[in-house]
């Protein structure tokens, strides 16, 4: 119960949030101060020992990143929370960083900050309840491993390696299974095992288990442990097969409140928990790398990516094709029809794109910025390149926008550069390409202009 955890620090100069969280944790008999600045809050942290604060990431004063730093130089085990409106990648990052617990979006409802609470203090309580014993402190190793991983692979592989060897099963497989479609999973990882003994064991475990995300549980059987890491829409598990630790157990022991089970499922809240982590710090790596209108990749994605997309095209000696698309005559649009229609014409283009090129997924599709697009065709020529071009320039042309609305037509021009017929480096793809597309407008407008035609 939350009734039963220490002294918590609640830091906010939104006297309205604060007094909500307040009201919160008084309702639930928990103990709190609470901090409207950063200076109070590291006066009230070096006055107190507080097991758990959360903290807002701007105050008036001070960050809450610098109030984290505090807190966790002046007592390691205190657990912190921090709450933001606005969820940037390196403010996640920095939390992570330095210690952070969790980090939570506002608005927050009294529910989710107590839910957050009593998480926190289950894993308290299972960590608390382990480092007395020498084979505990490795369970703690290994958790901690796990813990500090930052990408999905990383977590895929460590986890599996840690606990695999923790509880030295002959072979695993990390997998992931996937509702509603024919091929239920896809294999992530294994250690010592065959195609045919992973599709004979997870077959066999999915024909006895109904799995859906309110049902997943840990299961442990003779020869077999499956520990699921449940998601939103899919799931994740690690099967140990043959784990010969099993047998140090007893009966008891291997039962749900058995020490076997609690390690496992301790190691298996560890590895939720980072998948979590991973998951919203990947949700934030992608906003920053997405256009708000559009919901296409933005320029800071095509600075990045080009650079990579580019290495790649000469590692493999594969062509690389840019076509640079600008919507002709916008501005007429905008001053006619006004700027949100220009929004949404914008946003419905984004769509035909995605029609016309080979694959959504494979042609990365950019907004560059205002009425300019970018798209990147991987191991496609020129003249390949070309097709595609003239594809969406026809598409375009004969597509009405907002049907319901106001039946408007516009026209795009694209500019068309290559690697390595007409460029070597980023800079020159994309300046080419640029150019060509201005030879489109002089030309006629509505038109497709190769920088292999031009005199370079």
């Amino acid at each position: 119960m939350v009734k039963d955890f220490g002294n918590i620090l609640l830091v906010d100069d939104d006297l309205l949030a604060l007094q909500i969280f307040a009201d919160s944790l008084k309702k639930n008999g928990l103990t709190f101060d609470t901090a409207s600045t950063g200076a109070d809050a590291i006066e009230k942290i070096n006055e107190k020992q507080y097991e758990l604060i959360i903290c807002d990431v701007l105050l008036g004063d001070l960050t809450g990143i610098d109030v984290l730093k505090h807190a966790k130089k002046h007592s390691p085990s205190t657990e912190i929370v921090l709450i933001t409106a606005h969820s940037h990648i390196d403010t996640v990052l920095d939390a992570f960083k330095y210690g952070a617990t969790d980090y939570l979006k506002k608005p927050i409802s009294g529910i989710e900050l107590l839910f957050t609470i009593e998480r926190i203090i289950e894993r308290k309580k299972i960590i608390n309840g382990y480092s007395a014993y020498q084979r505990y402190n490795e369970l703690l190793q290994l958790s901690h491993q796990i813990a500090l991983t930052t990408d999905l692979n990383s977590l895929i592989h460590t986890s599996m390696q840690a606990i695999s060897h923790y509880f030295k099963a002959e072979s695993s497989v990390f997998i992931k299974y996937k509702r509603n479609i024919k091929k239920k999973y896809s294999v992530l990882g294994k250690i010592n095992i065959s195609e045919n003994l992973i599709n004979e064991v997870v077959s066999s475990f999915f024909k006895k288990n109904t799995i859906d995300e309110h049902s997943c549980t840990l299961t442990i059987e003779k020869n077999l442990v499956c520990i699921p890491i449940t998601q939103t829409g899919f799931s994740y598990f690690l099967f140990l097969i043959n784990p010969i630790v099993i047998e140090d157990y007893s009966h008891s022991q291997v039962g749900q409140n058995g020490h076997f089970y609690t390690e496992i499922e301790f190691l298996q809240k560890q590895t939720s928990l980072a998948l979590k982590n991973i998951l919203k710090i990947n949700d934030a790596k992608t906003l920053a790398l997405t256009d708000d209108l559009t919901g296409l990749r933005n320029q800071r994605y095509l600075e990045s990516h080009l650079e990579y997309e580019l290495k790649l095209a000469k590692k493999h000696k594969k062509p690389l094709s840019l076509l640079f698309i600008d919507i002709d005559k916008f501005k007429c649009v905008n001053d006619q029809h006004g700027h949100l229609i220009g929004s949404k014409i914008l946003r419905e283009l984004a769509e035909v794109m995605k029609r016309s090129v080979r694959d959504p997924e494979k042609d990365k599709i950019i907004r560059y910025g205002g009425d300019e697009y970018v798209i990147i065709l991987s191991n496609l020529d020129s003249e390949g390149a070309y097709k595609v071009a003239e594809r969406l320039r026809k598409k375009v042309e004969g597509y009405i926008f907002l049907k319901a609305d106001k039946k408007i037509s516009v026209t795009i021009s694209i500019g068309i550069s290559n690697y390595p017929e007409t460029s070597f480096t980023k800079e020159e793809i994309l300046n080419l390409a640029d150019k060509a597309l201005y030879a489109a407008k002089k030309l006629s407008r509505n038109a497709v202009y190769s920088a292999s035609k031009m005199n370079l």
